[in-house]
């Protein structure tokens, strides 16, 4: 959901005010992974509710502080649960300690793949910075926003990770995965998540650029080993 939220607040009262967004997703959906793109509301308190009606929480809640990283990773929020709630209605709810305006650039959610198996990353940054030089040798610089990339390989240990299990109503696999994104689809790719800090440095919100083919090892007749490498490219405003 995009460009959803723009509000001025004058002044704010006790308790605090509070921004509510509430969704509804059609029907009851697995979700785990909640992201805010583009907020400018770092150190905020929020609640998070999960219900089977518009603002109820008897499916669940999480509770929490907005990220206050750096400049660079402080305007989005990777929000992920270690515990999947299955509810039609979500609400987030965010307390609003001082007058301002707020905005949210994006919110989205989602049934995120925890991958399990063997998986190696590289991070490295894209600057499409330009730089020119005078006959006189002094450096004229346009800059540009500097971008991080994650670059993945993952190795499948088991037909599932190749195409998906039958008994996942999501089929999540490398297969689903191309299938679902492909090279223009919207994708957050956290490959480390112990804590917040992990999550938020190492987590990259954006697109596929670089999408290889599912490599496939026949195990003579005992399933399939399966590799899969890919490079995602950060989207920021």
């Amino acid at each position: 959901i995009g460009d959803i939220f723009r509000h001025t607040f004058d002044s704010v009262t006790s308790p605090l005010d509070e921004l509510v967004l509430d969704f509804d997703l059609g029907s009851a959906k697995e979700t785990n992974l909640i992201c805010l793109i583009n907020h400018n509301m770092q150190g905020y308190a929020y609640t998070i509710s999960f219900g089977t009606t518009s603002g109820a929480s008897d499916v669940g809640s999480e509770t929490g502080t907005l990220w206050t990283g750096t400049d660079y990773d402080s305007k989005n929020d990777l929000l992920y649960f270690a515990t999947a709630y299955t509810a039609r209605y979500v609400r987030i709810a965010v307390a609003i300690p001082v007058a301002s305006t707020i905005d949210i650039g994006r919110c989205w959610m989602d049934s995120a793949w925890s991958y399990n198996n063997l998986m190696d990353f590289s991070m490295g940054i894209v600057d499409r910075s330009t730089m020119t030089k005078s006959r006189a040798g002094s450096s004229y610089v346009s800059p540009r926003q500097i971008l991080r990339t994650l670059d993945i390989r993952a190795h499948g240990s088991s037909n599932d990770d190749f195409y998906g299990s039958s008994s996942d109503a999501l089929m999540k696999s490398f297969l689903t995965m191309d299938l679902a994104v492909g090279e223009s689809g919207e994708v957050v790719c956290i490959p480390m998540t112990a804590n917040t800090h992990e999550r938020q440095r190492s987590g990259v919100y954006g697109t596929i650029r670089r999408n290889n083919p599912i490599r496939v090892i026949d195990k003579g007749g005992n399933g399939y080993l399966s590799e899969k490498r890919f490079t995602v490219e950060e989207d920021k405003a």
